[in-house]
C-alpha cells in the first residue's frame, strides 16, 4: 500500500495518526510510520501479522 499524502479518515481510510515515528505490534516487533503534513501516519492494521494490536480503532 503507497504512503498517504495525509491522514485524514474521510480521503486515507486504512491509515491514521499516531503520536511518533512507530509503534510497538504485541509480539515487540517495531512498525514505522510515515511523515504527513497532518502528522504520523500509520497503517490501522500494521501489526495483523505481529499479534496485534489494531493500532487505530474504528474513528
Amino acid at each position: 500500500m503507497a504512503p498517504p499524502t495525509s491522514c485524514d479518515p474521510s480521503v486515507d481510510l486504512d491509515w491514521c495518526l499516531v503520536r511518533s515515528s512507530r509503534v510497538q505490534c504485541a509480539d515487540g516487533f517495531q512498525m514505522y510510520a510515515y511523515s504527513t503534513p497532518d502528522g504520523w501516519c500509520i497503517e490501522r492494521d500494521i501489526c495483523k501479522n505481529h499479534r496485534g494490536p489494531v493500532i487505530c480503532p474504528n474513528w
